[in-house]
């Protein structure tokens, strides 16, 4: 359904993610080849991965995936209201399409 983590992450609802999930995402999606050549005679090319994101973010984010320690306190406050899903992405196409086909 609607991952409430995802929806709602914040002060409502606690964030489920962690740093090495968020290196993976970088590593999946902001990754691109790039080929150097060899100045030599025999001129040979090899492939490597370039990140699109500028070095110092990717060394942080790098270093978050390793961090076993992060602090992910349970808020008790959480605990205490609980959370009503009002409406989704999926309502709300259904939604319009019943109104375009009154039209």
């Amino acid at each position: 359904g609607d991952p409430l983590d995802l929806i709602a992450s914040g002060p409502t609802v606690p964030d489920t993610s962690t740093g090495e999930d968020a290196w993976k995402l970088v590593q999946q999606r902001l990754f691109v080849p790039s080929s150097s050549s060899s100045s030599s005679t025999n001129s040979t090319s090899t492939t490597t991965q370039q990140c699109l994101l500028p070095p110092a973010v990717t060394k942080i984010l790098e270093e978050g995936a390793h961090d076993n320690n992060q602090d992910k306190e349970d808020d008790k406050a959480i605990d205490q209201y609980p959370t009503c899903l009002v409406g989704n992405n999926a309502l709300a196409v259904q939604r319009a399409a019943q109104v375009a086909t009154e039209l």
